[in-house]
């Protein structure tokens, strides 16, 4: 019986696995590239950059995964290509808190 158990968690933890260890750059603080693609943060909206709190949180995200291994749990990508993505680093998914605030939008 156990054996009928194991393929199927090496079947779900496919997609964890093909994006296991990837090395990113910060675009901006909910934009990664990880190699050549790019991956929008599903939980993360952080300001643009050249908007009050962009550049520090493009800063926090880059100190969040500059040397370490980012591992993705996509989810499809969006209108402009990007894939969606929750990250992991250290088996932790990067939160909005690890960012900063939300972005503040025009009236």
């Amino acid at each position: 019986m156990h054996y009928k158990k194991a393929p199927l968690a090496l079947v779900l933890a496919l997609p964890l696995l093909a994006a296991a260890g990837e090395r990113c750059l910060a675009i901006d603080g909910d934009t990664l590239v990880c190699n050549r693609q790019k991956v929008r943060l599903v939980n993360v909206d952080a300001a643009e950059l050249g908007r009050p709190g962009g550049a520090d949180a493009k800063r926090r995200l880059q100190a969040l995964v500059r040397g370490r291994g980012v591992v993705l749990k996509p989810y499809g990508k969006d209108r402009y290509g990007r894939l969606l993505a929750e990250v992991y680093i250290d088996g932790r998914r990067i939160e909005q808190a690890d960012i900063g605030p939300p972005r503040t939008r025009r009236q």
